[in-house]
């Protein structure tokens, strides 16, 4: 009777000390992906408002933000500021930014040690000499570069995008494709989803083309 005692006595002591082992291993790892929440989004927010977004001033990138292998990234933000200047051409009037407003922010951890912060922000802005607004969607891919969130791929559901990218405008911020970004040998070739003067093309012939059905109502 002893000996089952000590032995009941034994695995109770070891269910306890596995307990203490497994709490703090728990609370580590909970931790340890929650730092990365407020850098990632403050990341991200710089990131769209800065460098990403149709507001954007085409002065050159804000390379803190961006990590060093975003090389398709780059080429498509100056696509996309290639657009929207082309399209302020078209029209013969440019957008000023007032104020822009992030809502809907969401922090994900992609458990590999790349993280997405997915958001909608309220621009409000001078279209001319009108005051308008608009709500823009953006999907930011952040990776860890020497200790800080650098991003690494982005979407967006603004003018610049869907004027690039059929289907961008609208979609939801989970079904954004940035994948076509990332760099490896798998998505080295990877084909771009647009083609910069085509859509040239296509933004001027439907801004001169007439109303539609016409123009003219009949009666």
């Amino acid at each position: 009777m002893k000996k089952l005692l000590l032995i009941g006595g034994g695995l109770a002591l070891v269910a306890l000390v596995t307990a203490f082992c497994i709490v703090p291993y728990m609370s580590f790892a909970k931790s340890e992906k929650s730092q990365w929440k407020e850098p990632c989004l403050k990341t991200a927010r710089n990131f769209v408002l800065n460098d990403f977004c149709d507001f954007a001033e085409d002065t050159g990138l804000s390379t803190t933000n961006l990590s060093k292998d975003s090389k398709k990234l780059q080429q498509f933000i100056k696509d996309k500021r290639a657009m929207n200047a082309y399209r302020c051409e078209v029209v013969g009037r440019k957008y000023v930014l007032e104020k822009a407003i992030f809502e809907d922010e969401k922090f994900i951890d992609n458990g590999d040690g790349t993280y997405d912060v997915t958001m909608f922000v309220d621009f409000y802005f001078y279209d001319g000499k009108e005051h308008s607004s608009v709500c823009n969607s953006y999907k930011v891919h952040l990776v860890i570069e020497e200790g800080v969130p650098k991003v690494l791929a982005a979407m967006a559901g603004d003018t610049g995008a869907s004027w690039l990218i059929d289907g961008a405008y609208g979609n939801t911020t989970d079904k954004m494709d940035y994948s076509w970004q990332l760099p490896g040998k798998k998505n080295k070739k990877a084909a771009v989803p647009y083609d910069l003067e085509k859509s040239k093309k296509e933004l001027k012939a439907e801004l001169e083309a007439p109303p539609w059905p016409g123009g003219k109502e009949e009666g």
